[in-house]
């Protein structure tokens, strides 16, 4: 999913956060299955710092 707030020029940041609770509980799938499931949010900022873009990332972590 993303979401364009508004458009922009320049360097762009993006930053990507995932809760404690969402670590502990990928850790813990990922002890037992081998494999987990992971949505990350991630901000995408202008050069002010002003958030233009967000989206959500879908990750699945497996084994080799």
């Amino acid at each position: 999913t993303i979401a364009y707030q508004r458009s922009s020029l320049g360097n762009l940041t993006a930053r990507a956060r995932v809760a404690h609770e969402e670590r502990e509980q990928l850790q813990a799938t990922w002890s037992s299955q081998k494999k987990a499931r992971l949505t990350v949010p991630v901000e995408i900022a202008d050069s002010s710092g002003q958030v233009v873009t967000t989206l959500s990332v879908e990750c699945l972590v497996l084994s080799r």
